[in-house]
């Protein structure tokens, strides 16, 4: 335990100088701005030294684990906006919590997250390996369909829209460390 603290802290810490300014020549905007391509994405990186496949292992171990973390925080911003449409409009929503029902659902969704890219890349604090861990668009829809779905709710196509735009929103309130969820 000690030393998955001790490596998320590092993580953390190179994250944060390395946005400070990356070194060198290398292209880092794939791991400072990680292009979702219609679904969530999530990008994180481990200082290199350890052998080729730890590193890996240990950078998408950490980017599926904030992927997972993401998709909670906006299960709940989905949750606060479909409290909003059950007193106004014509959808039927249940009283079940998208919240409670994603916990069964997040697990099945960050293992189908592929890893999109990884990659060396030189940052201020030195060499690091990175992994990008990417839900496609459609493995987003599926992973909000079977939280609609499990809820029973019976939505108009507007809201329906409404919540999977706020499920997709580009900014995710309240995200400490990590280096570019979206």
């Amino acid at each position: 335990m000690a030393a998955r603290a001790r490596l998320s802290l590092s993580s953390v810490l190179a994250v944060c100088v390395a946005c400070a300014s990356p070194r060198g020549g290398d292209d880092v905007d794939w791991v400072m701005n990680p292009d979702p391509e219609g679904g969530l994405v999530d990008t994180e990186c481990v200082r290199a030294g350890p052998p080729l496949s730890v590193l890996k292992g240990q950078a998408t171990a950490l980017a599926r684990a904030e992927l997972g973390r993401q998709l909670a925080i906006r299960v709940t911003a989905v949750d606060e906006l479909r409290q909003e449409l059950r007193t106004s409009g014509e959808s039927v929503i249940s009283s079940e919590s998208y919240a409670s029902l994603s916990r069964q659902y997040v697990d099945v969704a960050i293992s189908g997250a592929r890893t999109a890219r990884v990659g060396y890349v030189t940052l201020r604090d030195g060499e690091n390996f990175c992994a990008m861990v990417r839900l496609s668009a459609e493995q987003t829809r599926r992973f909000y369909v079977q939280m609609r779905d499990g809820a029973g709710d019976r939505l108009s196509p507007e809201d329906d829209a409404s919540l999977m735009r706020a499920l997709h929103a580009r900014e995710i309130p309240s995200r400490p460390g990590g280096l570019g969820g979206r």
